[in-house]
């Protein structure tokens, strides 16, 4: 399971059990029956006798199930705030089955959520967004900028390849520590042990057909020299010539 502890000094906004009744927590937030969901008949509360691993379990057994819904609540003050949302996947399934993305006033937040493929089957999983409300629009980062005309958060799920769902939405003030989600990376594979001609190969090539051509240009150019050095000799010094006629 990967779940994420609220300090017991921040303050809870909403806290609510979707799909299920008024709950208490251990750590003192009170949890109101399902609340703040938009009523279009497109989706329902589920319950399982599942027991999930985690702490609260029996908050991850209710849920809300649905093509598409929402949940909006209002916010009241500027400032930092963080959206703690909790899943559970407590049905047989596999990787890449159970697809569904996430909202925030219409903009996507969170593509491709694979509550399986995350923490498997009957165990919780916790998820947090911290954002900026500037009065107007809600700041996620410095690059994603939300409009908030009425001054709500509106809590988009939809499904993709089946129906989305959540188990339980807490909207704090202020920010908290984010548990970290390991990410597989692939095997890298073992570096080569280069040996010496691969290392060295390409310059002793070069090097061996520099020396050929240098010492070819050598031979030819010695050659050159004794020809023009012969004929000279075989022709002999015009001077002396007339010297030894008179």
């Amino acid at each position: 399971p990967i779940q994420v502890d609220i300090p017991l000094t921040q303050t809870v906004l909403y806290a609510v059990n979707a799909g299920g009744e008024e709950y208490e927590s251990a750590d003192g937030i009170t949890y109101e029956a399902d609340n703040y969901y938009e009523r279009n008949g497109q989706s329902k509360p589920q319950k399982t006798a599942s027991i999930v691993s985690g702490n609260e379990y029996a908050l991850y057994q209710t849920e809300r199930v649905g093509q598409m819904f929402s949940y909006k609540f209002p916010l009241e003050q500027k400032g930092h705030h963080t959206l703690l949302l909790k899943f559970a996947e407590t049905e047989p399934t596999a990787p890449d089955t159970k697809l569904f993305r996430i909202g925030f006033n219409g903009i996507t937040v969170a593509n491709n959520m694979d509550i399986f493929r995350l923490v498997g089957q009957n165990a919780a999983f916790d998820m947090s967004f911290s954002f900026y409300f500037t009065g107007k629009n809600i700041k996620i980062g410095d690059k994603l900028k939300i409009p908030a005309p009425s001054q709500d958060l509106s809590i988009i799920f939809m499904g993709l390849t089946a129906d989305a769902k959540v188990s339980a939405l807490v909207l704090l003030k202020g920010l908290i520590n984010k548990p970290t989600v390991a990410i597989p990376q692939p095997a890298k594979k073992p570096k080569k042990e280069l040996t010496f001609l691969e290392i060295y190969g390409a310059s002793l090539v070069i090097w061996v057909f520099v020396a050929a051509v240098s010492g070819g240009a050598f031979w030819a150019l010695k050659g050159w020299f004794k020809t023009k050095h012969a004929a000279a000799k075989k022709k002999g010094n015009p001077a002396k010539k007339a010297a030894k006629k008179d």
